[in-house]
């Protein structure tokens, strides 16, 4: 993980903390990320939460097929939506936009689909959502 992933307000596991810690400050001049409540930490002994059916429902994404694509609607109208999704199941790494997509279907035909990027990591779809949306993407961790 590098600093240049990182926004504030981003997700990621620390060493020695039971559960996600929230970014607040990055400092660019030796690395080190910086949380309110836990002080500094080095950034190389962050680790990225990585996607799960489990942390994708945390942040309001829903079931379109079970184990292999999640999706959330997304505040900007247009019926977009934004899909994360896997090749293997429950491995959930690729992220898209579709437009008019209902239950099921064919890409291309039955409606538009656009690959984004890979998406493996939360603070990675954090950022993505954001850059999106310009909102954050709300999550009960």
């Amino acid at each position: 993980m590098n600093a240049n992933e990182l926004r504030i307000g981003n997700y990621v596991n620390a060493p020695f903390y039971d559960k996600p810690i929230i970014v607040h400050s990055v400092c660019s001049i030796n690395e080190d990320i910086f949380n309110r409540t836990t002080g500094e930490i080095p950034i190389h002994s962050l680790s990225p939460i990585p996607l799960t059916e489990e942390i994708l429902l945390k942040c309001g994404f829903e079931i379109e097929f079970e184990g292999m694509d999640m999706y959330i609607p997304l505040p900007i109208g247009d019926s977009l939506e934004l899909h994360i999704d896997s090749i293997t199941e429950y491995d959930f790494i690729n992220a898209s936009i579709t437009k008019g997509k209902k239950k099921g279907g064919i890409p291309g035909k039955d409606y538009q689909y656009f690959y984004l990027s890979e998406c493996e990591h939360l603070h990675q779809l954090q950022n993505l959502y954001f850059a999106l949306t310009n909102t954050e993407l709300k999550i009960e961790l």
